[in-house]
């Protein structure tokens, strides 16, 4: 009966080394994560439930991303088209436009997604309100793209417009290029309608694209995986010294 011990393996040890605290920590990274998208579910969720907030009193405040808003005014007609957006495995646009409240402050409103033409010169065609309404919706941030950097000088004059972001820096700048506008109500911000506006097209948004139960079947995952390189390791080791055993005995 051959006797189990140890033998080192350098080779493995190294791999071994290498890739089990990055699997680790890539498994408390998804926990992580998965406690993060809780977090941003609840406060949702907690958000949804409170009464509209009239965006005429927000002058001066900071409206938190997910607060409930309502407001009077009218769509203005010029509109702005994020590019590369995709509904049910439809490629096309989210629909943006400046709307200009009761107090003559402009904000900008997002109106969903809208289909696009397999033509991508030839543009949608957005139906704008021409009378005053009455919109609910909700406060939204959008995100910085490290990877779109867009020249606000390189628009055309001509509406619609199709965009690569939708920061509100970018988005005034280009339409008070006539001077006819105060700056934007909200500095940073857009509204976005909700999922049963009378003026929305698709609401295609996601609070989360991955729900927090998938992020901890990852970190099952990783953690399966640095537990298979500490199992692969023991077993080479003692399993080499046994082969070698066996090899010198014959």
């Amino acid at each position: 009966m051959a006797k189990a011990t140890f033998r080192f393996n350098g080779k493995l040890a190294i791999f071994v080394a290498i890739f089990l605290p990055l699997t680790v920590t890539l498994g408390f990274w998804q926990l992580d994560r998965a406690s993060q998208k809780e977090q941003l579910i609840a406060e949702h969720e907690a958000l949804v439930t409170e009464k509209p907030f009239t965006i005429e009193a927000a002058e001066g405040l900071t409206l938190p991303d997910y607060q409930p808003v309502k407001a009077e005014g009218t769509f203005l007609n010029d509109v702005f088209l994020l590019d590369n957006q995709i509904l049910n495995g439809k490629v096309g646009y989210e629909v943006l436009q400046p709307f200009r409240l009761n107090n003559g402050h402009i904000i900008f409103v997002s109106r969903g997604f809208t289909v696009g033409d397999v033509d991508r010169r030839i543009l949608p065609n957005i139906k704008t309100p021409q009378f005053v309404v009455n919109i609910t919706g909700y406060i939204y941030q959008p995100k910085i793209n490290p990877l779109v950097h867009e020249n606000v000088q390189t628009y055309s004059v001509t509406w619609p417009v199709r965009v690569q972001s939708l920061l509100v820096e970018n988005l005034y700048n280009h339409w008070a290029k006539s001077g006819r506008i105060n700056p934007p109500f909200l500095e940073s911000s857009i509204v976005r309608l909700e999922a049963d506006s009378a003026y929305i097209f698709d609401a295609h948004w996601m609070l989360v694209n991955n729900t927090p139960d998938k992020h901890i079947a990852y970190a099952v995952q990783w953690f399966g995986m640095a537990g298979l390189l500490f199992v692969l390791f023991l077993w080479s080791s003692f399993s080499s010294k046994q082969s070698s055993d066996k090899a010198d005995s014959k």
